[in-house]
């Protein structure tokens, strides 16, 4: 048997489905986060690019402002001749433009095309340095209004020149900067959509692992349920638990129990038979040997001597009775008793037991009544009559004892059997006049009780083959204290009404 069990349960293999389950949102939720984090690094991105763009903007405008001045203040200089009135301010203005410029440079990127515009303004600056330096003689103050419109013609042209670079320049950053804040804005609804897919998606995968966890393990224990109840009734476990659990571990043991179970209820009940067998055939030479001393002894015995036989036989019919009885017992918890049931009057089955219970008890004053209805029911005869003799005898000895015990006074008795029909079912009382005191109701009701310890005795042998009869009629028996009987149950055929 331990080899049968080693080799049911087997090296313990525990792995959680539960690991599974949680291992498996901790992965989603990882893909998640790292799309997420893109998400925002790409989003970030462009709202850098935003921001540098807007400082780019910022800067071409004042640099475009600082161009006006310089403009300006260059041609009123060349044509006035204020060189060293207005010099300070131009070359200020033109430094200016200059720390500015390159001030913009690391926060331009390459789509604007800066680079190239810083080129062309520094070449510009540098020619405007060249053209103020050679007009700064103060006489050219004194010279007419052509002569200084030609001469500031040169400058006003470089002027604008700038000026044209600047409002390219500031262009093409407007429009880079409108394309990055759409990318933004884009990138950022992006982000939203993920966080709501997100969601949605923990969500959906927090029902379905609920649900399949809660499927997963209800169908389990229902296996192990139905495992757990099969163990009980002796039957062959063929369903397995499937996974590598404790759920699994469980199942495996319910079905090394289960055998072991099994084989020692056969062990039991083939030692049983073997032992009733082996003490029937001795008890049965015995009771033939005491016929025997009775029938051809030549001297006639003493009344002792025939008190003593008779008490002789009968102790070896009550054990020969209680081996018969357990032998039946055994058959029908062991399923082998296979019964034929045939249409039988309730009552005609009743009365023929009755009459042999009028003749058996004549000298003890009782009266039997036949109260069963005439109801036809699909039974067996044979292990009927065997319920209702038991139940009978049971009633009628624990009636007997309580008279001798002065329970009840020394008279007639009666013993009744009444039935009715109740919920398409027979139910059939037996009962006493006068009634069963309670604590002879009590042993009755104790027979039936196998959850209670008491001593094995013929009556509780009694109830438990009466129960299993009944049982394989899909009947119950029971005791009712109220009405002082002690009843049992059997199912009546549907009715079945015209069309």
């Amino acid at each position: 048997m331990p080899s049968l069990k080693r080799r049911i349960l087997g090296k313990p293999k525990i792995v959680h489905k539960g690991l599974a389950i949680v291992l498996l949102p901790l992965a989603l939720n990882l893909g998640l986060v790292l799309l997420l984090d893109c998400s925002l690094d790409r989003a970030t991105q462009w709202m850098e690019r935003t921001r540098q763009n807007g400082v780019v903007i910022t800067g071409l405008a004042q640099c475009l402002f600082t161009t006006t001045g310089i403009m300006t203040m260059g041609t009123n200089a060349m044509m006035h001749g204020s060189y060293l009135e207005l010099g300070s301010m131009v070359e200020a203005l033109i430094n200016q433009l200059e720390l500015r410029l390159n001030a913009l440079e690391p926060h331009a990127t390459s789509e604007i095309g800066f680079a190239r515009m810083h080129r062309r303004l520094s070449a510009l600056i540098s020619h405007q340095k060249t053209i103020f330096l050679k007009n700064e003689a103060p006489e050219q103050a004194a010279d007419s209004l052509p002569v200084q419109i030609m001469r500031a013609k040169n400058w006003t042209k470089t002027a604008a020149l700038q000026s044209d670079l600047l409002q390219e320049g500031l262009a093409n950053c407007e429009d880079q900067f409108r394309l990055t804040a759409e990318q933004e804005i884009e990138a950022q609804h992006k982000t939203e959509l993920l966080v709501g897919f997100g969601l949605l998606i923990n969500l959906l995968l927090a029902f379905s692992l609920a649900y399949f966890f809660n499927k997963n393990i209800s169908n389990r224990v229902s296996i192990l349920i139905r495992n757990a109840r099969k163990i009980p009734l002796y039957e062959p476990i063929r369903e397995r638990v499937g996974g590598y659990d404790e759920l699994t571990e469980v199942g495996n043991a319910l079905r090394a129990a289960s055998h072991e179970t099994r084989a020692g209820a056969e062990y039991r009940r083939s030692l049983m038979q073997m032992m009733s067998h082996d003490l029937r055939s001795p008890l049965a030479a015995g009771k033939i040997s005491i016929e025997i001393l009775e029938h051809y002894k030549g001297v006639p015995a003493s009344p002792q001597d025939q008190e003593d036989m008779r008490n002789i036989a009968r102790g070896l019919d009550n054990c020969l009775d209680l081996i018969g009885d357990l032998l039946l017992l055994e058959r029908l918890e062991g399923g082998y008793s296979d019964l034929t049931f045939e249409l039988e009057n309730m009552r005609e089955l009743v009365e023929s037991e009755i009459q042999r219970l009028r003749l058996q008890f004549v000298d003890e004053g009782l009266s039997f009544t036949n109260g069963a209805p005439q109801e036809y029911l699909e039974v067996n005869r044979e292990r009927l009559l065997l319920v209702l003799k038991k139940l009978l005898n049971i009633v009628i000895d624990q009636y007997l004892s309580s008279r001798s015990n002065h329970y009840h006074p020394q008279g007639d008795g009666a013993v009744r059997i009444t039935g009715a029909v109740v919920a398409s079912t027979l139910k059939l009382e037996i009962s006493t006049s006068p009634h069963l005191k309670p604590d002879a109701l009590a042993l009755i009701a104790a027979c039936l009780d196998q959850d209670e310890i008491i001593e094995i005795s013929p009556n509780r042998l009694s109830m438990a083959i009466c129960k299993q009869i009944l049982a394989a009629h899909g009947g119950k028996i029971g005791v009712d204290s109220a009405a002082a009987s002690l009843w049992f149950t059997l199912p009546l055929e549907e009715e079945v009404g015209p069309d």
